[in-house]
């Protein structure tokens, strides 16, 4: 990785300029041309560096008024079929697996959850319930969201 790379990073890090293109501002702020800058995103995720880029919606603004992160208590078995079934859920957000500490908190995976309606919210936790053979979970409602940013790795503070 190079300093430019590294500066096209810093700008696709943050939010986008709601202008036709995006990608051409970015070139033109680095000297370089569109299709250079568009080559070294396609290859950044080759390279496992991002994964996708893409629009983040603000789920309360279109809707989404019932939200919930749901932790579960799996089963390594159980790992794979829920890690398929999420990632065809897009209701499910967000999805995680983290180490336990078993004397403070038995939960190792972790569910973001939106939906319209409280009855919406309980039918996509029934159908992981279902799925995942009666696993122990628990559903931490969302009172307000008080921060809501993307991560910052590369912009100059």
């Amino acid at each position: 990785m190079d300093k430019i790379d590294y500066e096209i990073l810093s700008y696709i890090e943050k939010d986008f300029e709601v202008v036709s293109s995006p990608y051409l501002n970015i070139a033109k702020k680095l000297g370089i041309d569109e299709y250079e800058v568009l080559k070294r995103i396609k290859n950044y995720q080759k390279e496992g560096i991002i994964r996708r880029l893409g629009a983040i919606i603000k789920h309360d603004k279109v809707g989404y008024k019932e939200n919930a992160m749901v932790v579960w208590k799996l089963k390594r078995d159980n790992m794979k079929k829920f890690e398929e079934y999420i990632g065809n859920e897009s209701r499910i957000s967000h999805a995680y697996e983290r180490k336990i500490n078993p004397d403070k908190w038995k939960y190792n995976f972790f569910t973001m959850i939106h939906a319209n309606t409280k009855d919406e919210l309980n039918t996509i936790i029934d159908n992981c319930v279902k799925l995942l053979d009666n696993p122990e979970f628990n559903i931490l409602k969302t009172i307000k969201e008080l921060k809501k940013t993307s991560p910052v790795y590369f912009s100059e503070k």
